[in-house]
């Protein structure tokens, strides 16, 4: 690094489970690229002043966001796609003419993660627990990759019915199932909810209570795999870590960046990895 290098950020808080940095670091690397993405733990009170920040710094180009941040940057961006303006969310930031533009790509990682392990939504019966940025961004995509159904649960019944709403009016209300609990023959489930991380946790659905055909994706990023995806692999389910769902959408992401193509050759070859 040094005074010429091209800055990019990851705002979150805690940022320690954060992988997306390694990744773009090595394949800046190996493009032989001046850039760098830097995992900066914001605390939400200063979330307003990195955004300042990050619109003045002439060599920051964009930014990353993690929890807890996804939802309560919006109010502080100049633009939204229409994706992410439907979900009110972004987990991605780049600097265009007219200011700071968000998109939301966590969708992406859901359905690439997937892909990565030769799966795919389409025409399948998916359940998303937790109806956060991720949870939210996810469920649009799988709607939008063509689920036969999504269902969504959330403790929080009013964010799981307001995600509801929003997905019924765009994809259409047959499509869309809220449920009291976790529970059913759902052939995809993804957990975008804090539960199960640990042993002591709460699981987000009990592991016998899952089809046999299920196959389980974390959203998070543990320093070890979940509590819950590991007694599901004990009992023979395909599991998909949560790395892996940051490995789904890094591509989108160097495109949302406008990172060359060197760049993104690397990444495809770290995504394969």
């Amino acid at each position: 690094m040094d005074a010429h290098t091209r800055l990019f950020w990851l705002l979150g808080h805690p940022v320690k489970q954060t992988v997306s940095p390694g990744l773009f670091n090595r394949a800046f690397a190996a493009a032989q690229e001046n850039a760098a993405l830097i995992a900066l733990d914001t605390p939400p009170e200063q979330l307003g002043a990195a955004l300042s920040l990050l619109r003045h710094a002439s060599n920051v180009h964009g930014c990353l966001l993690t929890i807890p941040h996804k939802q309560a940057v919006v109010k502080y961006l100049d633009g939204l796609t229409s994706r992410s303006q439907a979900l009110g969310m972004v987990n991605i930031i780049r600097k265009t003419p007219q200011g700071l533009e968000g998109d939301a790509l966590d969708g992406l990682g859901f359905t690439g993660a997937l892909a990565l392990h030769g799966q795919t939504v389409r025409g399948k019966h998916v359940l998303v627990i937790g109806c956060g940025g991720a949870g939210a961004a996810s469920a649009w995509q799988a709607l939008e990759e063509e689920a036969f159904e999504v269902g969504l649960f959330d403790v929080d019944v009013s964010r799981m019915v307001s995600l509801a709403t929003s997905l019924a009016a765009q994809f259409g209300e047959h499509r869309v199932r809220t449920l009291s609990q976790p529970e059913g023959d759902w052939q995809i489930v993804l957990n975008a909810s804090p539960l199960g991380m640990r042993e002591s946790d709460t699981l987000p659905m009990r592991v016998e209570a899952l089809s046999a055909e299920a196959v389980l994706v974390d959203a998070t990023t543990p320093a070890q795999p979940s509590f819950w995806l590991s007694q599901a692999a004990q009992r023979d389910h395909a599991v998909i870590h949560g790395q892996d769902f940051t490995r789904g959408q890094v591509l989108a992401m160097a495109e949302f960046f406008g990172l060359s193509s060197n760049v993104q050759s690397a990444l495809k070859e770290l995504k394969r990895a």
